[in-house]
């Protein structure tokens, strides 16, 4: 399992930023706006869609067909329950917000927490396989509630150790994960 450290962590304060943190940067701003905007908290289609493909990058087209299903008459609908979602239990929350989530089409935990911490990045991270790997030196490529709490836990001991949000440590955590392979 990774050593975080004092090691880690300035390694992790030394990673230059390039054009993949302020791309992250720029769809968080884009989306905290829009959120503040709103009477009430949503995605529409359009929206929830732009971070899916934001976060699947290269591999979007591979269920692009099965994610048109998720119509705004379904998204705004369960985005808006989703951002009503309160408790004093972070797990239980994000329990059920990663359940809410995935039961749209094509969006598995990966996904939905890509949306989580995108739209509540103090929160939440994203978790995948490459950072999983790196994190707990074992290949996963599905994951439950319980996985994202554990790795979440790692990620949120960086986060205080580094002064950034959850997500931004997770992302430059990616970062140096795809350098030192």
């Amino acid at each position: 399992m990774l050593k975080v450290d004092s090691s880690l962590v300035k390694r992790l304060r030394n990673l230059p930023l390039d054009e993949d943190f302020i791309s992250l940067d720029s769809l968080r701003g884009e989306f905290s706006t829009k959120l503040k905007s709103r009477k009430e908290k949503f995605l529409d289609s359009k929206e929830f869609e732009q971070i899916l493909c934001w976060k699947l990058d290269t591999q979007a087209h591979r269920s692009k067909q099965l994610r048109l299903a998720n119509v705004d008459g379904l998204v705004i609908p369960i985005t808006k329950a989703y951002f009503k979602l309160k408790s004093d239990y972070f797990d239980y929350e994000t329990e059920v917000k990663i359940k809410l989530l995935t039961s749209l089409k094509g969006v598995g935990t990966p996904l939905a927490t890509a949306i989580m911490a995108i739209t509540e990045p103090n929160k939440y991270c994203i978790v995948d396989s490459v950072l999983w790997e790196f994190i707990f030196n074992e290949e996963k490529n599905s994951f439950t509630t319980n996985d994202y709490l554990r790795f979440h836990k790692i990620i949120l001991e960086l986060s205080k150790k580094l002064d950034k949000d959850v997500q931004k440590t997770e992302f430059t955590l990616w970062k140096l994960s795809m350098i030192s392979k």
